[in-house]
């Protein structure tokens, strides 16, 4: 799913999420539906030069229905610009599709400091 992401190929990220798929990107409000979230990512990626992301481990709870995924995307942002920022995936699953897909990440590191 990464590498479909950090490739721009966002139609395949249609594999991996169900029809009433939810995505919350942050404090971002839901995105409800495969479309919505296939358009939502479409226009994220056009924003930003590319991404890279980097697993860094994962764990499955409830009988396998949930998978926590700790990794660190760096954004590439243009100019020779980029900032990595970590985060902790959250999925909810039906079979192997993701039904939820939570997205808890520290914008922090793009804001600049007031000290």
């Amino acid at each position: 799913m990464a590498e479909a992401i950090d490739s721009k190929n966002i139609p395949a990220l249609a594999g991996f999420i169900t029809d009433d798929c939810t995505l919350v990107f942050g404090s971002q409000p839901p995105i409800i539906l495969k479309e919505a979230i296939l358009d939502f990512m479409t226009a994220f990626v056009a924003n930003i030069e590319g991404t890279k992301h980097k697993l860094i481990e994962y764990w499955m709870a409830d009988g396998n229905k949930m998978k926590f995924v700790q990794a660190e995307a760096t954004y590439f942002l243009g100019g020779g610009k980029e900032v990595t920022l970590p985060f902790l995936d959250v999925f909810r699953l039906e079979g192997s599709l993701i039904s939820e897909y939570l997205i808890y990440i520290d914008p922090t590191r793009c804001m600049p400091n007031k000290n």
